[in-house]
């Protein structure tokens, strides 16, 4: 409830500082802050599915303001966005904001803040701090995030770095090897432990890493080219990205 409360004040705050190009807009955002608030109470419920939440009734008009709003250029909105990155990197899972929290790949650094529900299809979020997200460029790329909030059968399609915290204390993903003569044989696979504990998690989580991928990086140094037999394993068992770094990690 309190953290419902504090993202309505700043919700307010930012709304009540924002002087929008057209005297227009502001008046009809002004004329629906009440259903807006009751969408930011819907949105910081503790108890919430996401999958469940549906978008606010707007008109053209107000659809259009409240997409806006993130992309003006006033300090009151920068000032969020850049308090936004900065708690990000001081985290400490976040390796100094080394680690995008989508992919979770080191050195995959964070450049943009994302939109968990997208405002195209949620504006009324498109300045609420907690659903900006700051990822990685990949995966903020409309082939892997997108628009799309629910798989077919109405899942959820990613997880919430900031809600879904259940995997911190939960082994999220394992990787079996079996050898043979010559390769290594890798096999990946949301574990089981989540499915025990959470089906929904666990649906969740396949749908994050199936609509994300993997990506495999490789460097220079002759011990991780030897890797190129488990490369193409890689190819044959799951979807990934290979990324050529020349830097000496893998």
């Amino acid at each position: 409830k309190v953290e419902s409360l504090e993202n309505i004040i700043e919700h307010k705050d930012i709304l009540n500082h924002t002087q929008n190009k057209i005297r227009e807009e502001r008046e009809v955002i002004g004329e629906n802050l009440e259903t807006l608030e009751a969408q930011i109470i819907a949105y910081c419920d503790t108890t919430i599915e996401y999958d469940t939440l549906l978008p606010m009734t707007t008109t053209p008009s107000l659809k259009n303001a409240l997409y806006g709003l993130y992309d003006s250029s006033e300090k009151i909105i920068q000032d969020m966005k850049d308090e936004i990155k900065s708690n990000y990197k001081d985290n400490e899972l976040s390796h100094n904001g080394e680690r995008c929290p989508y992919c979770g790949i080191l050195r995959q650094s964070p450049s943009a803040l994302d939109h968990f529900l997208p405002r195209g299809v949620f504006p009324e979020y498109s300045i609420l701090s907690k659903n900006l997200v700051y990822i990685c460029e990949r995966c903020n790329n409309k082939a892997h995030k997108g628009s799309l909030v629910n798989d077919n059968e109405g899942k959820r399609l990613f997880l919430h770095p900031y809600t879904d915290i259940e995997l911190e204390t939960h082994t999220f993903v394992k990787c079996t090897l079996e050898f043979d003569e010559l390769t290594v044989l890798p096999t990946f696979t949301i574990s089981n432990e989540i499915l025990s504990h959470k089906p929904d998690l666990y649906r969740i989580a396949c749908n994050h890493m199936k609509k994300l991928k993997l990506m495999t990086i490789v460097g220079t140094r002759p011990e991780i080219i030897k890797l190129s037999e488990v490369i193409k394993k890689c190819d044959v068992y799951f979807d990934h990205v290979l990324v050529h770094t020349g830097q000496n990690y893998a």
